[in-house]
Order: structure tokens, then sequence, then C-alpha cells
């Protein structure tokens, strides 16, 4: 064969490789079982497949096979053990450790826990003191129109001010027996630091309630409109969302406009935090509004 022909063939056979691991992460997927499969020399499958995947072919078997296990954690009724064995580990301590290390959370907690998240699904993460990239691919999601109780500050949005208006938030929603067992708290911005001055912002530091409540002091009750917004998970101390927003608008501007944005303010919700949790395992959805 020509060399153009040939560089085709190899291309065609490593797309129908993918496509078969994709659909039989069960099967027996090692190098000898696939190169026998697809009659391709076993000498040179295992080097053509990673420069195909940029990675050895048995780190791809084993992420695919992971991908698969999370899903049949969440939506099967299988044991984990029984998911474990499905997808090729007979060991699992094994398979545990591998769920640990690939997605950040152990499959018992991932199937106990609704408000785990993967690894995988976090945008944006912070990591050796910088936000980085992670697997971007935000979520579309429309918010109802519901009722909160909030506190309007004016200045730094990781200020002093907002710390002090959370507070006094939860001693309120304590006070009145308004907090549900899994709380949605958030943010909304009206301003941009980089035109008003960080020390001038205006914000709402909110609480969707479910029950009736007046307001009391500073705390306001108010109706929260909802709306569709385009959603990026970023995982580390609020500190840093400011990176965040500017990665956003700088490197994914035209991400942003191809949903069109919506003239409202932006949300960010607090999806995962507690006191006692290390502010890099924080979760955050920073959400734009768009129509």
């Amino acid at each position: 064969m020509h060399k153009e022909e040939t560089l085709t063939y190899y291309e065609n056979k490593v797309r129908e490789v993918i496509k078969y691991v994709r659909e039989n992460p069960c099967n027996e997927l090692n190098v000898k079982a696939l190169s026998e499969k697809f009659n391709i020399s076993y000498f040179h499958f295992h080097r053509i497949m990673r420069a195909a995947l940029d990675e050895p072919l048995g780190i791809y078997v084993n992420r695919i096979r992971l991908n698969n296990s999370a899903k049949m954690i969440r939506e099967s009724n299988d044991s984990i053990s029984e998911i474990a064995e499905k997808i090729g580990y007979n060991n699992l301590s094994a398979f545990s450790k591998s769920f640990l290390k690939e997605f950040g959370v152990s499959p018992q907690d991932y199937r106990l826990k609704d408000d785990c998240l993967l690894n995988n699904e976090i945008d944006f993460k912070f990591q050796q003191n910088q936000v980085v990239n992670g697997r971007i691919s935000p979520k579309i999601k429309v918010f109802p129109p519901c009722r909160m109780v909030c506190i309007n500050v004016i200045g730094d949005y990781g200020g002093e001010a907002a710390y002090k208006a959370w507070e006094t938030i939860m001693s309120f929603a304590a006070k009145k027996r308004i907090i549900s067992w899994n709380p949605d708290y958030f943010s909304i911005y009206y301003d941009d630091p980089d035109i008003v001055g960080i020390d001038n912002c205006n914000f709402d530091c909110c609480l969707i309630v479910k029950k009736e409540v007046e307001p009391e002091g500073n705390v306001a009750v108010k109706d929260f409109n909802g709306g569709k917004y385009l959603v990026f998970r970023y995982k580390g101390p609020w500190d840093n969302l400011w990176e965040v927003y500017n990665k956003l608008y700088r490197d994914y501007i035209i991400l942003l406009d191809k949903y069109h944005l919506r003239d409202a303010p932006i949300v960010e919700k607090y999806i995962r935090y507690s006191e006692k949790m290390k502010p890099e395992n924080y979760v955050t959805e920073v959400c734009i509004p768009i129509e």
C-alpha cells in the first residue's frame, strides 16, 4: 500500500478499536485480544494505539470502564462488588482505589451522596496555587422562580462584609427554622469590579426558602426570577473565583457568545462547602445568564 493508503487504513482501524472499547467495556480488552480481533500485528498494535490516544491503551480502557462504572453506580441496583466485577475488577479494594484516584470520591460515597461530584464534572479547579482548566463541559440549566431571604452587600465580593452577611443569614435561618436538609445558598452579582472598583460591588447573599417568612433587620425577602443559565463548576477556594471569571471571559467568550448572553446578573451557587471542609474542596457553580 502507498503511504497515504496505509495511514488511512490504520486511522480506520483505530476508530474501530475505540468504538469497540466504548461499546464493550466489560469484554476482554487487553492488547493481545484486541490486536487479534482487529487483525493488527501485536508488535505494532500498542504503539499505534498509544500514538492515536496519546496514552497507553490500558489506561484508556480503564478510564472508559470507570466511567461506565460511575453510570452503573447511579443508575443500577447492582452492588458495588457486582459492578466492579462487571467492568473487569476481581478485587473490590483495587476497584475502589482506582475509582477514588480517577474521580476523587469513593464508589460508596458516590452512590450514597447525591451531591457527590466526580473530578471529570469539574470545569475549573484550584491546583498548585492557580486556577487551571478541567474538562470544560458547561451544562445548561433552567432555574425556576423562587422565594429567597437575602442580605444586600456593598463591598469586596469575597471580603469581610460578605462573610458577616452569610453568618447573619445562617443565624436567621436557624432561628426561623427555614433551613432544609439540602439548603440552596447562592449570590447574585450586579457589578463588575473592574468597572465600579473592588470595594464598591453590589451583590446579594441569598438562601432559597420554601416556608413563609417575614423580613427582619437587614435580612430581606425577595423573589428570584430564575431563567436559563450556562453553568460552569469550579473546585477550589472562593478567594480565587475572580480568576475563574477572568478565564471565562478571556478564553471562552466565543463559547459564551454562542449561547447569546442575557442581560441579567451572574449567579454563584455554593454546591459543596462546610466550615470543616478545606477550601480547596469547595465546589461552586458559576451561572452565566443566557437566552
